[in-house]
């Protein structure tokens, strides 16, 4: 798949809750915005609400989640810290 044709498909899913599996583990959330190398996502990490930036490089699939497929706390990796990134248009 294409960088663009990744980004066409990932647009259709803004605004729809997530699951973003990444090289380090999957993230479940609201999927915020697609940028041109970052995917904002809105999600719960230790019982807070957060968002985070999702390097594109890093995701090996994107999907809608039905059935809610949220563990408490949000999050499923085993390394939080790993594919939070800041990015200069990252905005919710």
């Amino acid at each position: 798949m294409s960088k663009s044709d990744f980004a066409q498909f990932a647009h259709k899913l803004v605004g729809e809750e997530v699951q973003v599996v990444t090289t380090v583990g999957p993230y479940i959330g609201k999927l915020k915005f697609v940028g041109n190398d970052v995917l904002g996502l809105r999600t719960h990490m230790n019982g807070e609400k957060v968002k985070i930036a999702i390097r594109i490089k890093e995701v090996v699939a994107l999907f809608k989640v039905h059935d809610g497929g949220r563990r408490p706390g949000g999050w499923r990796g085993e390394n939080e810290s790993s594919t939070i990134n800041e990015s200069s248009n990252f905005k919710f």
